[in-house]
């Protein structure tokens, strides 16, 4: 007897989760993740909460390297968006994990060249006696770098997993995988490569203290400003892609995006504070160090840190995506979803 072939298992179409729904974890959620992002890159730099600088100096290798309600009411909406939310930070957390041993690895030779460089400065051409470390450099580069980089996933994949629900069923015609998918090269795009090419992240020694408030406003208006063209591009792509269809709209929408970070790049002031020693008749100094900063140093800080980048939003949008897939599409939740969420979409 001749056993039949095994028939495709067709992929139900995905069920946008109200949006209603999202936004007690928006507020929530959303908040303490962003708060754990500042802690991790901004506190005690620009601006400081706490006095001193012990939690700079302890995240202090992540920071260069990287530049929920509690009650439940019962609702099967909240519930999903709780469980998407806690794989979200799960994702997040396994991203953190490998992308501390891609930071070790990879990010801490630059890191420590370049602290090299800053003490040869200090000590050799300033004359500056040594500074008492706060904490010290094995720490930063172990227990230090492993904080901050799993602080950093697990509020990244937090708030990656609000943003899927936000988009889930409305991003046509990707599924869950598709769709964490794409907001994942989407987002990397829009909150860390585009503000990156403009103001790249610096390695120790680079980088005036008395221009971080500057630095860091200019960096975040470069993100906000990405971040919001990004969506109303999306936006624009899904009411174009009726008529045009999806390729074109696409072409449309993505070249309106950098028209509009184009502008930005041009209007924002660019900021160079590399030291570099003066050349007579071709440049003149930069910063007073008087010598200058490694260029081969320069670019493997940079390419770890954007390498650094690439594998915790890939990290998450993949893990998460196949998390998100056994959560949102197994038929008998795809069955309960239409019967529970599609009369409230339409109502």
């Amino acid at each position: 007897m001749i056993a039949s072939p095994a028939l495709p298992r067709a992929i139900p179409a995905p069920v946008a989760i109200p949006l209603r729904e999202l936004i007690p974890w928006a507020i929530f959620a959303g908040f303490v993740m962003l708060f754990l992002v500042y802690i991790v890159g901004m506190e005690q730099g620009a601006t400081a909460i706490v006095n001193g600088a012990g939690i700079h100096e302890w995240v202090h290798d992540s920071r260069h390297l990287s530049a929920s309600p509690a009650t439940d009411s019962g609702g099967s909406e909240l519930k999903m968006v709780r469980a998407l939310l806690i794989r979200g930070m799960l994702a997040g957390c396994l991203a953190g994990v490998v992308g501390f041993c891609f930071a070790w690895l990879v990010g801490e030779a630059p890191v420590n060249r370049a602290m090299a460089f800053e003490s040869y400065v200090e000590y050799t051409v300033h004359h500056e006696e040594p500074e008492e470390e706060m904490v010290s450099r094995r720490l930063q580069s172990t227990a230090g770098l492993g904080t901050g980089t799993l602080i950093y996933g697990v509020a990244l994949g937090g708030i990656f997993s609000l943003v899927f629900v936000a988009a889930y069923g409305r991003l046509k015609p990707f599924a869950a995988r598709g769709t964490a998918a794409m907001l994942g090269g989407l987002g990397f795009t829009a909150i860390y490569l585009v503000p990156f090419l403009k103001y790249p992240a610096n390695p120790p020694s680079i980088g005036d203290p008395d221009t971080i408030s500057m630095r860091t406003g200019l960096y975040l208006v470069m993100v906000l400003v990405s971040v919001a063209a990004m969506v109303l591009a999306v936006m624009f792509q899904q009411r174009l892609a009726p008529r045009f269809g999806g390729w074109d709209a696409t072409l449309i929408a993505g070249g309106a995006y950098i028209v509009v970070i184009a502008v930005c790049y041009l209007l924002l002031p660019a900021i160079n504070e590399v030291p570099q020693a003066a050349l007579p008749g071709l440049m003149e100094a930069v910063t007073d160090a008087e010598v200058t900063f490694p260029p081969t140093v320069l670019w493997a800080f940079r390419v770890s840190s954007l390498g650094l980048q690439v594998v915790i939003w890939a990290t998450i949008s993949l893990v998460f995506g196949v998390l998100a897939v056994r959560q949102l599409e197994a038929p008998d939740r795809v069955a309960h979803a239409h019967e529970a969420w599609t009369p409230a979409t339409t109502a």
